[in-house]
């Protein structure tokens, strides 16, 4: 048990500031439909980090996956994210007449904004990778 306690610290203080930083601008900052698309973005990018870290933290027990099946693993993760909060909103605006989802479209909207936030965080991580993987190989060539 000390070990998944250690593991879940480790990954929460590497990782918990980017979706909780997002969090706090939305509600310090931007309560407007103006914003909404883009918090949207910056959440699916926050979680994307979150779970991609994670990824990295637990692979002293998941083991060491392909990138490729790392980002579609992060990616899958991301989709229920996205799917499990609208869900949510739409069970507040059910219950509490809280006006969350103002239409199919706008719900549609932040779902793909979501998904295309995580998806530019894990393109940019998979340049990184192979940036990374290419130097390492030629610094060892020469």
């Amino acid at each position: 048990m000390k070990i998944a306690f250690d593991l879940v610290s480790k990954w929460f203080v590497r990782a918990a500031w980017a979706p909780v930083a997002v969090v706090l601008v939305q509600q310090l900052f931007s309560r407007s439909n103006e914003t909404d698309l883009l918090m949207h973005f910056f959440g699916g990018a926050a979680m994307a980090f979150f779970f991609y870290q994670g990824t990295l933290v637990f692979d002293s027990l998941l083991g060491r996956p392909l990138p490729i099946l790392r980002h579609l693993l992060v990616l899958g993760l991301i989709c229920g994210v996205v799917i499990a909060w609208e869900l949510l909103e739409l069970t507040s605006d059910r219950l509490f007449d809280s006006r969350f989802q103002a239409s199919i479209s706008e719900t549609m909207g932040d779902q793909f904004c979501g998904v295309l936030g995580s998806t530019v965080i894990l393109g940019g991580i998979a340049v990184i990778e192979r940036w990374g993987r290419t130097t390492a190989s030629h610094s060892e060539r020469h």
